[in-house]
């Protein structure tokens, strides 16, 4: 693919080329220097932090490789495959190097595999745990109610759906105990805090069992800690969904906020890098194994992205600002009232303007006539102002939000209150940088705001 920019080579490369366009903007890319002249076309793998205009070449141990490199009658081809954030590429560079030199070290210059920072779970070992239970590797046995009633799930639903819970109640007693037709539980042996087993998938359908008055024992899947062990809980909660993937006897499709959470668990564990959703194996997991669209797979992950985005700016606010506080805010606000007794103050919240509410307040302040309805001509009852206040409840409720939000308020209010012959003003209150409030800044701003 065809690059306008420029790159300083050895004479051993002969060619360079681009798997993909280079971005505005990257932390990272991954690249490859292949031997054409070998046998086995064999490759050095490797990643660098920076720009590839900025003198890095590789940073390889092989001597074999840097003999390689220095030979100017060698024939070599470099090419960038991938960019992004550094996380991400040790990530890349591990799973090409532990699928390659696993099939053929001797057509690798790379002694390992590399170090990724970043966990992604391993969607082909879950899909085999999936088929394994499946194809009935593990065969079905029974628990009792008093051991079903001890025990405790991974939680990966985002709600219960009790209408499938008495559902399959119902059944259960309608064919007095039998629960044959029931799903079977997965139990993972040993994955408790404390040693105890744990419930995978089949929640709802213990629910249900524990529901029934006749149920006495259920259907169970095991899965040996030894056999589990080998997968982190976040594996161990995406197989639970991929046995929700289709549609099942006595199951409930996993949904989009079921899928969110599971992204969710899987950025956290990365220590809240979502770089971890660019993996490729993340939007091909929701597509071809639950059975999203690529639209519907990409707003997925783009919703949870932004939703760390601001998760970590509401942590970043809290220790820079000290926001005002409802109590506070209600303060500051019958102050306002009392100190302007032919004014109308009506509170909100900058990040959010509920227009309803807005409306009825002040249909509230107009004059009514012996029958309770509105007068004629529409009058304000006592009031000549409108005094909107508002205040910031996260930095992300600041700058250009607050300046589109509330450009919105004046343009849309000022005509409706103008004809009511009234005037109107908006006011915000400001935070305050806790840098600002001394040693104790929680008591010293409660004195300025009460």
């Amino acid at each position: 693919m065809a690059t306008s920019k420029k790159l300083t080579t050895p004479p051993s490369v002969k060619d360079v080329k681009y798997k993909t366009e280079v971005p505005e903007n990257y932390e990272g890319f991954l690249y490859k220097f292949t031997n054409l002249d070998h046998p086995l076309k064999k490759a050095y793998l490797g990643i660098h932090k920076g720009d590839i205009n900025d003198g890095y070449l590789n940073s390889s141990t092989s001597m074999e490789f840097k003999k390689l490199l220095a030979n100017p009658h060698a024939n070599v081809l470099l090419e960038y495959i991938e960019f992004g954030s550094y996380e991400l590429m040790t990530v890349r560079e591990n799973d090409i190097l532990s699928i390659g030199r696993a099939i053929n070290p001797d057509a690798w210059y790379n002694k390992t595999n590399g170090a990724p920072r970043l966990k992604v779970p391993n969607f082909d070992a879950v899909n085999l745990l999936r088929e394994q239970i499946i194809n009935g590797v593990y065969p079905t046995t029974k628990m009792t109610r008093e051991e079903l009633e001890k025990l405790q799930f991974l939680q990966v639903r985002v709600e219960g759906h009790m209408d499938l819970v008495h559902t399959i109640a119902d059944k259960i007693d309608e064919k007095g105990g039998d629960t044959s037709e029931s799903e079977p539980i997965i139990i993972f042996e040993g994955r408790g805090e404390n040693g105890e087993d744990m419930g995978g998938d089949g929640n709802h359908t213990c629910q249900g069992g524990l529901a029934s008055e006749k149920m006495l024992d259920m259907d169970v899947i095991r899965i040996p800690f030894e056999d589990n062990s080998v997968y982190s809980n976040t594996e161990l909660k995406t197989l639970s969904h991929q046995m929700n993937a289709g549609e099942a006897v006595q199951k409930n499709r996993a949904n989009n906020d079921d899928l969110k959470k599971q992204l969710y668990t899987i950025v956290k564990d990365a220590h809240g890098n979502t770089s971890v959703l660019d993996h490729p194996n993340v939007h091909a997991w929701l597509v071809k194994v639950m059975h999203k669209t690529n639209k519907k797979a990409t707003g997925l992950i783009k919703s949870v992205k932004n939703e760390f985005k601001k998760e970590e700016q509401a942590i970043k606010d809290r220790e820079t600002f000290r926001f005002w506080s409802e109590n506070d805010f209600n303060a500051y606000a019958a102050r306002m009232r009392a100190s302007n007794p032919n004014a109308l103050v009506i509170q909100f919240n900058t990040g959010w303007i509920k227009y309803d509410e807005i409306l009825r307040d002040i249909e509230m302040s107009l004059k009514l006539d012996k029958k309770g309805l509105l007068q004629k001509p529409i009058q304000a009852n006592g009031f000549d102002e409108v005094i909107f206040l508002g205040r910031h409840k996260t930095g992300a409720d600041t700058g250009d939000k607050w300046d589109r939000i509330g450009s919105n308020l004046k343009s849309w209010m000022f005509p409706y209150i103008t004809l009511l012959g009234m005037k109107m003003r908006v006011e915000t209150l400001s935070t305050v940088k806790i840098s600002d409030l001394g040693e104790e800044p929680i008591m010293k701003f409660t004195k300025e705001a009460a």
